[in-house]
Parts: structure tokens; sequence; C-alpha cells
């Protein structure tokens, strides 16, 4: 299983689509507080913070099952940019 970090790294290297580049309503987001708190909120938009973690990887544990139950994504926010973490969303192609 990778790790937070690495798998933020992947999600920043691949191209994301531009309809894909922010949180839609529904998504959680796991968002690294400026010192001296230092630590991790947690929520959905668009919603306030739910809660908190200390680490990033404790963070991400916690809402990865909801992502995936919910089918939303996961993102993660430092210094008010977005990454996307992991999609859950359902894909569906519209007849044209």
């Amino acid at each position: 299983m990778q790790d937070v970090a690495s798998r933020t790294k992947v999600a920043t290297e691949s191209a994301t689509p531009a309809a894909e580049s922010a949180p839609k309503d529904g998504d959680v987001i796991v968002t690294r507080e400026p010192k001296p708190a230092a630590r991790f909120t947690v929520r959905q938009l668009p919603s306030i913070v739910q809660f908190s973690a200390p680490t990033r990887d404790e963070a991400a544990r916690l809402v990865r099952p909801f992502a995936q139950k919910y089918r939303v994504d996961e993102w993660y926010s430092e210094r008010g940019i977005y990454r996307l973490i992991e999609s859950y969303r359902s894909r569906t192609v519209a007849n044209v």
C-alpha cells in the first residue's frame, strides 16, 4: 500500500483534466494547518472542519473509507493549493 506522500506525488505528476482540478461538493479534503498548530484537518465540502489528526497519514487513513463508500474524491490542501489524491467518483459517458 502506498503512503500518502508517494500517492500525492503521483497525483501531481499526472495530467488532471480541468474539470477535476478543484474539489466539488461532497469531496473530502485533508488540509495541513499552518504552524504552530501543525495538524491536519478534515472536512467534507461544503462543511466546516469535522475533525483533525496529528499526521497526514492518519487523516488520510480516516477519510479514505468514507471517500470510497460515498464515491467522492479525496484531496490534500496546503497553502491554498489542492492536489487530487484519489478519485472514487463514478465515471459516466453521455451518449452524443
